[in-house]
């Protein structure tokens, strides 16, 4: 089997993917695009294609930039034989896949993200016609998240299709880097202080992320005889949002740190915190659970839905302070059974093992 990758937004979390299905002895290449302003992602690869195809203004235009895209994939794998596509996006990704599907006839999977609900079917409605007809035509549609997949279904999908776009979905997570699993951890503690104790975050410090919201819940609680600190990790995408945490005495800001230092900065703490406003996935939760860290995370987002509530830690509204504040003290106070939970949760999120159904899903679309 050869397969092409349809990928906008190649990353660290994608080489990990890419590395695990090289392992498995899974034949592919890579197509990475964007525009010739951004560029894209300083990786090099040997199975990486990257190409700069449109301009940004040309963004806004879908159809125009997808179209200059689709030329351009044509261009280059002229001679190319894939037996199918895998498109990592629904929109960006996926038109692309269905444009090919529509000229040769191969099969494609196609992932839906969180720009996916959140940008083009919540704020491009005129799209919504061509996201059905991507995922019409796909022959496997994987969701990162079972909350997208209800969302997708209750508030975009015609009731006609629902059937059988279920019958033809999958829910598969993200795996974590495997250092972290080299260096899992399970950590045991006699005794638990759920008035003293550092809060953890990881991630680009943006509104999205919210870790503002974090530090309003720490202040509150501080302000009443609590003595939390909070460690904020990850470069700044607001400058607005870094400024404004800085300005909170108990706020420790590290802008980038290497994965062996983060091992130190997930064992010290006793929660994670990331209630993001919206969250395809987010890694760094599991990260942090593999170090037997307890995690606040949001209502319908994320890995919200892959744990009951109180398994590993705490689901909260993202906008509700007053939530955030009473989870903090609330994982603390039942640390021993969530720290036992989250190092053990932690190994189900290995690029081995979710390689291998990736694999299974292949050979089920070309046969």
């Amino acid at each position: 089997m050869r397969i092409c990758h349809i990928c906008s937004n190649f990353d660290n979390f994608f080489i990990d993917f890419m590395n695990e299905e090289k392992k498995q002895n899974i034949d592919f290449r890579v197509f990475c695009f964007g525009s010739k302003e951004k560029g894209c992602p300083q990786v090099e690869k040997s199975y990486l294609d990257k190409r700069l195809n449109f301009h940004n203004w040309q963004r806004y235009i879908f159809f125009l930039k997808e179209n200059l895209v689709l030329k351009d994939f044509i261009n280059l794998y002229d001679h190319e034989n894939f037996d199918m596509y895998h498109a990592h996006t629904l929109f960006s990704n996926g038109y692309l896949a269905y444009r090919m599907n529509k000229i040769n006839g191969k099969p494609y999977v196609v992932a839906v993200r969180d720009t996916d609900l959140n940008v083009f079917f919540k704020l491009r409605p005129y799209l919504r016609k061509i996201g059905v007809n991507i995922l019409k035509n796909a022959t496997k549609i994987i969701f990162i998240s079972k909350n997208y997949k209800s969302e997708l279904f209750s508030k975009y999908v015609p009731t006609k299709y629902i059937s059988d776009f279920e019958a033809k979905s999958m829910v598969i997570p993200n795996g974590i880097n495997d250092f972290f699993h080299r260096n899992s951890f399970l950590k045991v503690e006699d005794k638990y202080d759920a008035q003293n104790f550092n809060v953890v975050t990881v991630g680009w410090v943006s509104k999205r992320k919210n870790q503002l919201s974090v530090a309003k819940a720490i202040n509150k609680l501080n302000n009443i005889g609590f003595n939390i600190k909070y460690t904020v990790i990850g470069k700044a995408k607001s400058k607005k949002i870094d400024d404004a945490l800085r300005k909170f005495d108990f706020v420790e800001r590290v802008p980038f740190t290497q994965q062996e230092n983060l091992l130190q900065y997930y064992r010290n703490a006793q929660v994670f915190a990331m209630p993001s406003l919206t969250e395809t996935f987010g890694l760094t939760y599991i990260e942090a659970m593999s170090q037997s860290l307890p995690v606040v995370y949001s209502k319908g987002q994320g890995i919200d839905g892959y744990f009951k509530d109180g398994e590993v830690g705490y689901s909260v509204n993202s906008t509700d302070i007053d939530e955030i504040a009473n989870a903090l003290p609330k994982i603390v106070e039942n640390s021993p059974k969530l720290r036992n939970n989250c190092y053990y949760a932690s190994s189900k999120f290995d690029w081995k093992k979710i390689v291998k159904q990736y694999k299974k899903i292949y050979k089920v679309v070309l046969n």
